[in-house]
């Protein structure tokens, strides 16, 4: 029987592999050739189902014994990423002079979230006493917020002299 490390890890992985080529082969051109503000805010928006995460607090959602005050960590600091990226993808929108501080928030919010959700599952043990429906997300949507923050990172780092003049 594997282990549910080894299960998230395959999951995990070939959602990555699923999800990067089809970004690669079908979305990113599409984002370069955009201006900077169209490219980014929908990548942000996508941040927003991070409120899944709330999930986990929902009754019978996660198996008896958990460590509650471990799911309440990766909870909210989803709650914190999806509510920040949000923030950040209006402003985008809205071709705010915000929209890179706020988008850099989100990156170290958001960020700062998925590396307490690695800690947190490892240490509390979450893995091994059921987390539910919640599986799904190691495959279809973690892969994704991944290599979303990369590419919001990217676009703030590479194509920041575009925010500037592109201001509403």
């Amino acid at each position: 029987m594997l282990s549910p490390y080894v299960i998230v890890t395959i999951q995990f992985t070939l959602g990555l592999i699923i999800f990067g080529t089809f970004c690669r082969e079908y979305v990113l051109d599409w984002l370069q050739r955009s201006n900077v503000f169209v490219a980014i805010a929908p990548v942000l928006l996508y941040q927003g189902f991070r409120f899944l995460g709330l999930t986990m607090l929902a009754p019978d959602q996660v198996a008896p014994g958990q460590d509650m005050d471990a799911i309440e960590v990766i909870a909210y600091g989803d709650l914190a990423a999806a509510v920040t990226g949000i923030i950040a993808a209006l402003a985008a929108y809205r071709r705010s002079v915000l929209t890179v501080p706020l988008a850099w928030l989100f990156t170290v919010v958001g960020i700062g979230d998925l590396i307490s959700v690695g800690i947190t599952v490892a240490v509390a043990g979450t893995l091994e006493e059921g987390i539910g429906v919640m599986w799904i997300t190691f495959g279809l949507i973690a892969p994704l917020l991944v290599l979303s923050h990369g590419y919001v990172v990217y676009v703030l780092v590479k194509r920041k002299d575009e925010f500037s003049t592109s201001v509403a």
